[in-house]
């Protein structure tokens, strides 16, 4: 199908993740957007709504499961390319 070999991966830091001290732990969720989304349909909204405070302060890493037939389900495939997280 002409997929890229190589994926995007997203991360967003929290809006003080420069100024923590190395003290500080935070929660890091490694998510999947599933089939239909792009990876980082969500990232603004999340970053947003820590900006705001409504949500504690944590680190997303998103991976591109979205592909021309709108998902790859993260699995390999002949026809799609290789999309399997390792």
């Amino acid at each position: 199908m002409g997929e890229e070999e190589q994926q995007p991966i997203s991360i967003l830091l929290p809006p003080t993740y420069m100024i923590q001290t190395k003290d500080t732990l935070l929660c890091i969720i490694f998510m999947d957007s599933g089939v239909l989304l792009q990876h980082t349909a969500f990232l603004y909204s999340i970053g947003d709504q820590m900006k705001s405070g409504e949500l504690e302060e944590f680190i997303i890493v998103s991976v591109n499961g979205y592909n021309k037939l709108g998902g790859s389900f993260y699995v390999n495939s002949p026809v799609i390319g290789n999309w399997e997280i390792i």
